[in-house]
């Protein structure tokens, strides 16, 4: 039988648990799409959070733990104003006392004790201590939508075009969707890497993908007008056989 965890690990994880409860246990994947938005991106898992509230782990990276104190902070103070929790300070030093705890468990070879899973639902049973980062966004809509459209405002008319259907245009969903995969990768780049971004990726499309020539030229924020595919004329049988 498994021995039960040290007290450090016990003050670490109840503490968690209670700040993540008084948040209003938001869901797992919400914590996770904040942590990857952040500049630079936190690496963060919706397993890696699970096992954290679970007692399986401890945040490896003082950074990431954090960022989950000060989210779940603001969020159970804006439920109750009242709230109050530990400092900044006093969480690291539960953090960095857990994870001495635990590593020295791991020298001695006594395995921590894992709760039951049932109490976490969406913990998937794994050993994998690694955090790797996962997209942001599920599809192209959910980047549109959620990043895309309330983050790139532009008045439109003239210069500008947009098309509330802009999934009816090939063109657009392709550039959107090459706009989309490039943000999830340099995200990850810290310092220059969202700089680099708008210079390489989303300044030189926007004026094509937005422009008064491109996809929506014939659309207003209202309406969608599709533009009418040029003539093609098949070229006479024989036309591309080699000579």
């Amino acid at each position: 039988m498994a021995e039960e965890h040290s007290s450090s690990t016990k003050v670490f994880t109840t503490a968690l648990r209670e700040l993540y409860k008084a948040a209003g246990s938001p869901p797992y994947k919400a914590v996770v799409k904040r942590a990857q938005v952040q500049q630079p991106a936190i690496s963060m898992s919706t397993t890696s959070l699970s096992d954290w509230l679970a007692g399986k782990h401890v945040p490896a990276k003082p950074e990431t733990a954090k960022f989950l104190v000060r989210y779940l902070r603001s969020e159970a103070a804006r439920r109750n104003r009242s709230f109050r929790v530990a400092s900044d300070e006093r969480w690291e030093e539960m953090r960095e006392a857990a994870l001495r705890e635990r590593n020295e468990g791991r020298q001695s070879g006594r395995p921590p004790k894992r709760r039951d899973r049932d109490e976490f639902p969406d913990r998937q049973d794994t050993d994998d201590d690694s955090e790797t980062p996962q997209p942001v966004f599920a599809t192209v809509e959910e980047y549109v939508t959620e990043r895309f459209i309330p983050m790139y405002r532009r008045i439109l008319g003239s210069e500008f075009r947009w098309c509330p259907r802009w999934w009816e245009h090939a063109e657009a969903i392709s550039r959107l969707t090459a706009i989309w995969h490039s943000w999830e990768v340099k995200r990850l780049e810290p310092g220059t890497g969202i700089p680099e971004w708008y210079r390489d990726y989303l300044d030189p499309q926007l004026p094509i993908l937005m422009g008064p020539n491109g996809p929506f030229a014939m659309c207003n924020e209202y309406e969608h007008k599709e533009i009418s595919q040029a003539r093609l004329v098949p070229a006479p049988d024989g036309y591309w056989d080699p000579s």
